[in-house]
């Protein structure tokens, strides 16, 4: 109740009641019983009785396992933006990551479908760790961490909306997984990262591949930094005495 509470008002901002339908009108009663009917059916549970206040322990704490169900969308389009824009993996590795995947003793993830067609390596980033723990803690054991409603995995195309969808949201209607890679390298250089490492954490096979791609922009952002770093006197010079 307490966690319903703290999101009620982004889930419905302009209702009056407590309780209200998705439309902000009053939750009837018989409607009530109607969808905590459906609740217990998919919670595979007997729908009977169907009165709150007579359900049985098993029953209530079945149901409240059903809310990363419903809200699994949700956290799967953040994690894939995460992913993206902390880590820079490719799509294809992203949908295809499953819950072994993940070593949180050395906070590895292992990427099994790359470009390279081998098993590459990934330091999981600092800020990650605690999410994909909460996260992958509901998965079974072999299953995808990205799947769609039909409990299918998720291609690559599914990465791509994903990403396209939150984008819009936020206002920035082109953004896609391949800009946001090149994001993660273009931030690496402003910072002076060298760009041997900056190919490494790219997971190119070829080191040439980073210099290739980027050198215009480590050499523009040289040049931007020897730029900023010339300073000018402005402070009125004090007259000599004659």
């Amino acid at each position: 109740m307490t966690e319903y509470l703290l999101c009620r008002h982004l889930l419905f901002p302009a209702a009056i009641f407590l309780f209200p339908t998705e439309d902000g009108a009053l939750f009837a009663p018989t409607k009530f019983k109607q969808n905590l009917r459906k609740l217990l059916k998919l919670a595979e549970q007997p729908i009977s009785p169907s009165h709150p206040a007579k359900l049985l322990e098993y029953q209530v704490q079945a149901i409240l396992n059903l809310k990363f169900q419903y809200q699994r969308s949700k956290f799967q389009q953040i994690l894939v933006a995460s992913l993206l824009g902390f880590q820079a993996l490719r799509p294809g590795e992203i949908a295809n990551l499953r819950k072994e995947d993940i070593d949180f003793d050395q906070k590895i993830l292992f990427l099994r479908e790359t470009k390279s067609q081998e098993i590459q390596q990934a330091p999981i980033h600092q800020d990650l760790v605690s999410p994909l723990e909460k996260y992958v803690a509901y998965l079974k054991q072999g299953e995808y961490l990205f799947v769609r409603s039909s409990k299918k995995q998720w291609t690559r195309k599914d990465v791509y909306l994903s990403v396209q969808e939150l984008g819009k949201a936020f206002g920035i209607p082109d953004v896609n997984p391949r800009k946001m890679r090149s994001s993660v390298a273009h931030y690496l250089i402003s910072i002076g990262v060298p760009m041997n490492v900056i190919s490494k954490l790219l997971r190119h096979k070829d080191e040439a591949t980073a210099p290739r791609h980027y050198t215009h922009i480590y050499e523009n952002e040289i040049v931007r930094q020897a730029t900023n770093s010339l300073q000018f006197n402005t402070q009125p010079q004090p007259k000599k005495e004659e």
